[in-house]
């Protein structure tokens, strides 16, 4: 029988407080002078207001090349702090396993269902993005950008919509979401209409508070068979029909370029592998970065909007 799926746990009411950019929000890295013979006394000060940047890797669970990262910084013009986490590890106490913020048992991950019937983890969702906000602030973020790929997207639409008031951005490539709406002889094979109404669940009562986040990227290949493009399609448009005001912006990738990153053997070609042209080559400049950017020059800081609670 098909594990009946979980609950979505309630959300707290978050008090919010402006985080646009003033003193709080620009660190006094050094003061100095300069004095001659010849003019007075100069005196400097020197500031910063980096960037802070979580990064979630994919399924293979790895960490991700610093030579990646030093290229995001300089897509992103800025310096940037890095935080780096890993998906939980399998809690032995508990017999769960983890996608980011959803946990689910054995059984609920039959033919990798996990991402279907799991729940989501409150516990670990509040720990992270908490940290999350720690350390930015200690860091004097200006901006506070969630990305990943695969299943780091899947955990970016997680972390950005149980805690949009910790984020500036949220970037998912090749995502997806809890549930989903494909047919049951495709993909994972996921029973309907069970997993269509758990994702259906996770566009009006989860996806909705992405429309919270200032700025909200996605792209995706319409020919990936890991991954579901409707589906990801579907949790942008939802967020686009919130009318928040922010930049909503969703990149069909080319069918020719689902399988272009280096490595892949024929046999192995499943449209999704697309990292390299959306995140790391020059095409990712326009795809990405340009519009992040662009993104940040007009749209509001974190925390200035009031997010409504949500019961379920």
């Amino acid at each position: 029988p098909t594990p009946a799926p979980f609950p979505f746990p309630p959300f707290p009411t978050l008090q919010i407080t402006s985080m646009a950019p003033n003193a709080h929000s620009v660190r006094l890295l050094h003061s100095g002078q300069l004095e001659g013979k010849g003019f007075g006394l100069c005196t400097y000060k020197l500031y910063e207001a980096p960037y802070f940047f979580v990064w979630l890797h994919g399924a293979d669970n790895g960490d991700i090349e610093t030579a990646n990262l030093e290229k995001f910084q300089r897509r992103l013009r800025r310096k940037t702090i890095f935080m780096v986490p890993l998906n939980p590890k399998q809690s032995t106490q508990q017999g769960l396993s983890f996608a980011w913020g959803v946990a689910f048992t054995k059984a609920q991950n039959k033919n990798h269902l996990g991402f279907v019937f799991g729940s989501l983890h409150t516990e670990f969702l509040d720990s992270l993005t908490s940290k999350i906000s720690e350390l930015s602030s200690k860091c004097n973020a200006e901006r506070v950008v969630v990305a990943g790929y695969s299943m780091g997207g899947f955990g970016a639409y997680l972390l950005a919509g149980h805690a949009p008031e910790s984020f500036d951005a949220v970037i998912s490539v090749a995502g997806y979401g809890r549930g989903t709406r494909e047919p049951s002889n495709r993909g994972y094979e996921a029973p309907q209409p069970q997993s269509r109404k758990i994702f259906e669940d996770f566009l009006e009562n989860f996806v909705v508070r992405l429309a919270y986040v200032p700025v909200v990227i996605a792209a995706h290949c319409r020919s990936d068979t890991i991954s579901c493009f409707d589906d990801d399609e579907a949790i942008i448009s939802a967020v686009e029909h919130e009318e928040r005001g922010g930049v909503v912006k969703f990149i069909e990738v080319p069918e020719l370029l689902a399988n272009s990153d280096p490595g892949r053997r024929k046999k192995t070609k499943c449209g999704h592998s697309y990292f390299n042209y959306t995140l790391m080559d020059d095409t990712s400049e326009e795809l990405i970065w340009q519009p992040l950017l662009e993104g940040f020059e007009t749209e509001r800081y974190r925390l200035e909007t009031q997010v409504p609670a949500v019961s379920l």
